[in-house]
């Protein structure tokens, strides 16, 4: 349970950072 945790808490993480990168560079392309 707790590796299924980490997994879910790491996917969690690698989207938060990826949407956060998609917001920060997306005005540099406008």
């Amino acid at each position: 349970m707790i590796t299924l945790f980490s997994k879910n808490y790491a996917h969690n993480c690698a989207t938060a950072i990826e949407r956060i990168s998609v917001v920060a560079i997306e005005p540099l392309w406008n």
